[in-house]
């Protein structure tokens, strides 16, 4: 019975192929550089400045001219498999509110014991 299962399974499981790029006028450029494990970017105006979130350490880091200008906020975070800092996004009215929504596993330092995942809202300054 398992084998027939098995085979079932495997004979009507759809097929997946990798994708592959064919268009000769995409190239791939570094946008910033010295980021360790990035999770998320969010664009704060059309001049490409943007925080960006690392999942291991829990900084959201300022970039500004593709080029870090410092961390905007220092979370204390579980990181092991699936915790750690991962995701941000913007408050739709983010041009009069400035909130920032984060969402990561809080913990009482870098690497601890996981103590809940948690969305948070913030509130950008504009500086780190």
């Amino acid at each position: 019975m398992r084998w027939l299962i098995l085979i079932s399974v495997l004979f009507f499981a759809p097929v997946t192929f990798a994708a592959t790029v064919v268009d000769p006028d995409l190239k791939v450029q570094a946008w910033v550089r010295g980021l360790d494990n990035p999770t998320g970017i969010a664009y704060l105006d059309g001049n490409g400045d943007a925080l960006i979130t690392q999942k291991n350490d829990g900084k959201v880091l300022f970039v500004e001219g593709k080029t870090i200008a410092g961390t905007a906020l220092d979370l204390p975070v579980a990181n092991a498999s699936e915790e750690g800092l991962l995701g941000i996004t913007l408050s739709p009215t983010f041009a009069t509110d400035k909130h920032v929504y984060l969402y990561y596993t809080q913990s009482d330092r870098d690497g601890g014991s996981p103590i809940v995942n948690t969305i948070k809202r913030y509130t950008w300054n504009g500086s780190t």
